[in-house]
């Protein structure tokens, strides 16, 4: 069964569209948005939370604020707030974008 997002054919048309599609959502905010029983705790570069691709113990996942990626030092598991999204709620890029707009993770 398709995803919501999914359905939908997303086109993006204006250039306010184009250049709030450009900006990345903040790595810890969609992080939160998406996983709000996990606990962060910050580092010095990074903040550390439980992988959510995969089931942990210990704290592996790395957020980098200043890059707004993500590393798992367990899975090896890496991306950008948008790869996040696709993974965890099964979405193509477009879908990411949409999901990311409706939810406002541009903020």
């Amino acid at each position: 069964m398709l995803n919501p997002y999914q359905k939908r054919k997303i086109k993006i048309s204006t250039e306010a569209q184009k250049e709030t599609f450009d900006k990345k959502p903040d790595i810890i905010a969609t992080f939160t948005y998406l996983f709000p029983k996990h606990k962060l705790k910050r580092s010095q570069r990074a903040t550390m939370s439980l992988c959510p691709i995969h089931g942990e113990n210990n704290p592996s996942f790395a957020m980098y604020e200043e890059t707004d990626t993500y590393y798992c030092f367990s899975c090896q598991a890496t991306g950008d707030s948008y790869k996040l999204i696709m993974e965890v709620e099964n979405l193509d890029f477009k879908g990411a974008l949409q999901f990311a707009k409706d939810n406002n993770l541009y903020d």
